[in-house]
């Protein structure tokens, strides 16, 4: 496949996953302009969190399915990857979202539970979109799915924006949540009417599970260290704004969604280059990770000049977040480096390997996000993402040399 297709699938992904993840960022920055501050910094922080759940709900299982589905051979193999993926999913969800609320009701008992609730909801979501997406993503297929995403996300914008503009929080949140469940049932329809997809036994389910729990893990403890930094600021320096850093992420999140887009095109195309040949899976790389650099800059340039104009002329009661937010930008130039590399260990099937590597960037982010907020404020919780992506960059980088190496010699 040529560059320009690789572009071109690329911005497919970008589409799918802008429109649907996409629509919580506006949601969250559209919320900060009507809640109070204090209610603000409660939604950032159960935002944070609820990544950080739907991470332990999928467990590595999309990002195993995408691989299998792209290496599928027949019909009946390809039934099988969906029956037990489905299968998963389901009860995956249904536990999570049962701890979710557990943890958050029991831990803050002030707080509302129909919040708590639908952020437990949004925690499981996207493993039901994902569903069909995956499907479609790895079969290089996304197109077949744009108009049904596109127009169900302007739905689910429409009705939010009605209660917005009655500067109604609980309502405008319930938008967002009962339109992804909507447009995942729509999807999943498309998928099933296609393919027989039955409940596998729960002895099935475990066995798929070790194969995937260690992509799981790495991405969990991923997840972990890349929210370390809203985690500390609430429940170590209560004194800083949790809003003014949850609103500076937020800002940030559709840079961020942009570069993912593009790491998950990679990651299925690396997949097949691997069984192929090393040599043109080396090239493969190479081109990628340059194309990843010079995407990342671009997002960074393009993020910092939009979020001035916003926060400058929409947001000037968070002004003074606008040093926290150019700090976080750049850092998403070395998280674009490191998404394509692990799409490349990730395709050589080194997944124990991420482990050990996130493992690693969790222990990096305690000490320098923990070290710099008590010299820096909030200005440290950006220094110290910044510090740990640039390591992080560093031993993934030097780890695909090595392994590269190392194969090439063999054969």
């Amino acid at each position: 496949m040529s560059k320009l297709s690789i572009i071109i699938n690329s911005f497919s992904t970008l589409i799918v996953r802008g429109t649907t993840l996409g629509t919580r960022v506006l949601a969250f920055i559209l919320l900060a302009k009507i809640a109070d501050q204090n209610v603000f910094g409660m939604l950032a922080f159960l935002m944070a969190c609820t990544e950080i759940f739907r991470v332990i709900a999928d467990m590595g299982l999309d990002n195993y399915t995408i691989k299998n589905i792209s290496q599928a051979k027949t019909e009946k193999d390809l039934s099988n990857i969906l029956s037990t993926a489905a299968t998963q999913k389901i009860i995956s969800a249904a536990l999570i979202f049962l701890l979710y609320f557990t943890v958050f009701k029991f831990s803050n008992p002030e707080w509302s539970s129909l919040y708590i609730s639908l952020f437990g909801l949004m925690a499981i979501s996207p493993m039901f979109l994902n569903f069909s997406v995956n499907y479609y993503l790895a079969r290089q297929k996304l197109e077949k799915i744009l108009p049904t995403i596109i127009v169900t996300t302007l739905v689910i914008i429409a009705a939010f924006l009605f209660f917005w503009l009655k500067k109604e929080v609980l309502p405008a949140l319930c938008c967002i949540v009962v339109g992804e469940f909507v447009t995942a049932m729509i999807l999943s329809r498309k998928v099933v009417k296609q393919h027989t997809i039955l409940w596998v036994a729960l002895k099935k389910v475990s066995e798929n599970l070790k194969y995937h729990y260690a992509i799981g893990i790495a991405m969990l403890v991923a997840i972990l260290y890349s929210r370390l930094d809203i985690i500390f600021i609430k429940y170590f320096f209560s004194d800083l704004n949790i809003a003014m850093y949850g609103f500076a992420q937020r800002l940030t999140e559709p840079a961020l969604f942009i570069v993912g887009a593009f790491s998950a095109n990679s990651y299925s195309l690396l997949s097949r280059y691997y069984l192929d040949d090393i040599n043109i899976f080396s090239s493969r790389i190479k081109k990628v990770v340059m194309l990843f650099t010079c995407i990342g800059v671009l997002i960074v340039i393009a993020t910092m000049i939009s979020s001035w104009f916003i926060v400058s002329h929409f947001y000037l009661n968070y002004i003074d977040v606008l040093p926290v937010i150019y700090l976080l930008c750049l850092a998403i130039v070395f998280k674009s480096i490191n998404l394509s590399l692990t799409s490349t260990i990730l395709a050589m099937g080194d997944f124990k390997i991420m482990t050990y590597v996130s493992f690693i960037n969790l222990l990096l982010s305690v000490i320098f996000i923990y070290s710099f907020l008590h010299y820096f404020g909030l200005y440290g919780a950006a220094l110290g993402v910044i510090a740990v992506e640039s390591i992080n960059s560093v031993i993934q980088g030097v780890y695909v040399y090595i392994r590269i190496r190392s194969k090439k010699n063999v054969c």
